[in-house]
């Protein structure tokens, strides 16, 4: 799964309440999220921003499911997890026996532990977290390592717990956001 299909691999109500989430916990950092969305789409940052929270968070996820986005998806799914799912964070690491900063943060991605070890830190993962956000994690943390995890890399691969939908096509986002007006009434 690529970066750009990580995002998409989300269903919408779930993009839509992990935005949510990250707006209660970095709403200036959402804010900016938003702002360069619409400057990619040749918006006024102010039109989104005067959009109902539910209708900008809709129109945010949709954006950030864009192939041309996945930079600033992937970015948003690092800070999502690292501010709002620290305790999963370190339980994977705790288990691991990884050295970390408390916030689950490590300096340096040590070598793949034994695989027993990555085994029981996977069970561990899924048995304390829904096994989506156990999956987005999962996928970021083997990205950190460029030499890779090729046991726990076959478990992410191979494990129905951490299976997520492939998107078949790229989906159709409209050039703008539509209107918020109610429709015109016929006579």
């Amino acid at each position: 799964m690529t970066d750009s299909e990580l995002f998409v691999s989300l269903p919408r109500e779930r993009a839509i309440a992990l935005l949510g989430e990250f707006r209660t916990a970095r709403k200036a950092a959402l804010q900016t999220v938003a702002s360069h969305l619409a400057t990619r789409r040749k918006l006024r940052p102010v039109f989104i921003e005067k959009k109902p929270l539910p209708e900008r968070l809709d129109w945010m996820a949709r954006e950030l499911s864009r192939k041309s986005n996945a930079d600033m998806a992937i970015e948003v799914l690092h800070t999502w997890l690292m501010v709002c799912r620290q305790p999963m964070l370190r339980l994977f690491l705790d288990a691991l026996g990884i050295a970390h900063n408390g916030e689950g943060v490590i300096e340096n991605a040590p070598g793949e532990p034994p695989a027993d070890k990555v085994d029981a830190a996977v069970d561990a993962l899924l048995t304390a977290f829904p096994a989506e956000e156990a999956t987005l994690y999962l996928r970021l943390f083997l990205r950190m390592d460029p030499d890779g995890w090729p046991h726990l890399n076959g478990i992410v691969e191979a494990d129905p717990r951490l299976c997520m939908a492939q998107p078949a096509v790229s989906p159709t986002i409209p050039p703008t956001i539509p209107p918020t007006t109610q429709p015109i009434a016929q006579s």
